[in-house]
């Protein structure tokens, strides 16, 4: 509920990728607990999505999982750029 509330709710996957503002349902583990279970609650690693967003992420992992985290961070520092969240 945290990461959830730290971002207002909103799908930062579906707000940057496709510029629309969309109820976050669950949290993604950029870096996924089976590569890293001391980041499973990490804030740092930790991104509010859409349902259809995180299968769409997981799809990409399949893809290019590394480019694919590399965008994921990226949204959290604009984010936090754009309206300063407290870590």
């Amino acid at each position: 509920m945290i990461c959830h509330n730290k971002y207002n709710h909103i799908c930062l996957y579906s707000f940057f990728k496709y510029k629309r503002i969309i109820k976050s349902e669950t949290i993604h583990h950029i870096i996924e607990i089976e590569e890293d279970r001391n980041k499973s609650l990490d804030m740092d690693n930790l991104i509010p999505v859409s349902n259809s967003a995180h299968i769409e992420i997981h799809s990409l992992y399949n893809r290019d999982k590394i480019n694919t985290q590399k965008e994921l961070f990226e949204m959290i520092k604009k984010w936090e750029k754009l309206y300063e969240t407290e870590r």
